[in-house]
């Protein structure tokens, strides 16, 4: 894969000098981009005016709050490797390692294993269940839908692009297929050489037909499949979907508001503001955004400082106070290493000289307690 372009698509969004959702890298459609996403900031302040009833939820990050951080549980250490229990990288400019972690609906793991041309499959403490073969080494983005495993997979010259994969996500500890021999999409659907960098893979919908949108420069999601079969026509939508099984039907966007601060709002027929988050510290990026079943928010962000330091907001509108949970480091690229479970239980992977380490942090329950 091109070193470059994996830098610029996967986890080096924090050098980008463009205030996006997710901090758009410097492209050639960048000025476009930020002017929609000034577009979403003007409509939500507006929006949010006219509510006056009930403005926008404000938290605010503090130095020194770090006794208030929570540190995870350690799963599992996968040590680099081809084999059974481990995960491939290559030593090369951008150091490429595992591309993505999902979660599926049954609480298996899957990690995205680029190097290697496969997913692995881990239970939900973190456990070897066996790996299913893909095509491409190119692949960076994946989702798991019921019984189907939806793959975004990178297109090389001389027509650069996206191709979306399908296929049968085994069930339970059955047996699935280790040898990239025996890789067999049961869908290869070749995507318009309009949608370019993507930057993530996203299910909506219901999980016996659901929709799967693209989305392109951290900004706009592409429905590529409707209803569980190829889109005739392109829909384009600003932001990222509810996931699938939700009765929410507004988008998700994250707008930085000068260098501490973040807006996170729901766009639907018009833009309302959910939440600003505002930090003593400059903010380096946003890496993560997304909702549980539940609706709690989960905002990503990356802090400056003589470190750089990430950390995942979780934001319950039923507790009264946020959660600060401590993201592991990495020795490696990656596309997307952070997941949230349908009940709120939170994924990450770290890496460094030794391999990849697996960590989860507890989800709440009903009372805003950890379960």
């Amino acid at each position: 894969m091109n070193s470059k372009r994996v830098a610029r698509a996967q986890g080096l969004w924090p050098r980008a000098s463009c205030n996006l959702l997710f901090a758009i890298v410097l492209t050639a459609g960048c000025t476009e981009a930020l002017e929609s996403q000034r577009a979403i900031a003007r409509r939500g302040a507006a929006s949010t005016s006219a509510r006056s009833e009930r403005g926008p939820q404000i938290i605010r990050l503090e130095r020194g709050s770090s006794s208030a951080v929570e540190r995870p549980q350690l799963l599992a250490r996968l040590p680099w490797g081809s084999g059974r229990s481990s995960l491939g990288r290559r030593l090369e400019a951008s150091q490429p390692g595992p591309m993505s972690l999902a979660a599926t609906s049954t609480g298996e793991l899957l990690v995205l294993d680029q190097v290697n041309r496969r997913v692995v499959r881990l239970d939900h403490e973190g456990r070897w269940l066996g790996s299913i073969a893909i095509t491409s080494e190119a692949s960076e983005d994946l989702v798991a839908v019921g019984a189907a495993l939806f793959v975004l997979v990178y297109e090389r010259l001389p027509s650069p692009g996206y191709r979306l994969e399908r296929y049968r996500l085994p069930l339970g500890s059955q047996r699935s297929s280790s040898s990239a021999a025996e890789a067999r999409p049961t869908m290869s659907l070749g995507l318009s050489r309009r949608i370019q960098l993507a930057t993530g893979l996203f299910a909506s919908g219901r999980t016996a037909t659901p929709e799967i949108w693209v989305e392109s420069r951290h900004e706009r999601c592409v429905r590529v499949v409707r209803e569980g079969k190829p889109a005739k026509r392109l829909q384009q939508r600003l932001g990222r979907p509810p996931r699938v099984g939700s009765t929410v039907t507004e988008h998700l966007a994250a707008v930085r508001l000068g260098a501490a601060e973040v807006r996170v709002l729901t766009v639907g027929r018009d833009a309302r503001s959910r939440l600003r988050v505002r930090s003593a510290r400059p903010l380096h990026s946003l890496n993560a955004l997304q909702r549980d079943s539940d609706g709690r928010l989960y905002l990503g962000l990356t802090l400056a400082g003589d470190e750089l330091r990430e950390v995942l907001v979780v934001v319950d509108a039923a507790a009264p106070k946020p959660r600060w949970l401590a993201l592991p480091s990495r020795r490696t690229d990656a596309f997307r290493p952070l997941t949230v479970a349908a009940n709120g239980a939170v994924y990450a992977l770290g890496s460094d000289d030794r391999g990849v380490t697996l960590w989860r942090w507890s989800a709440l329950a009903a009372t805003g307690g950890a379960r």
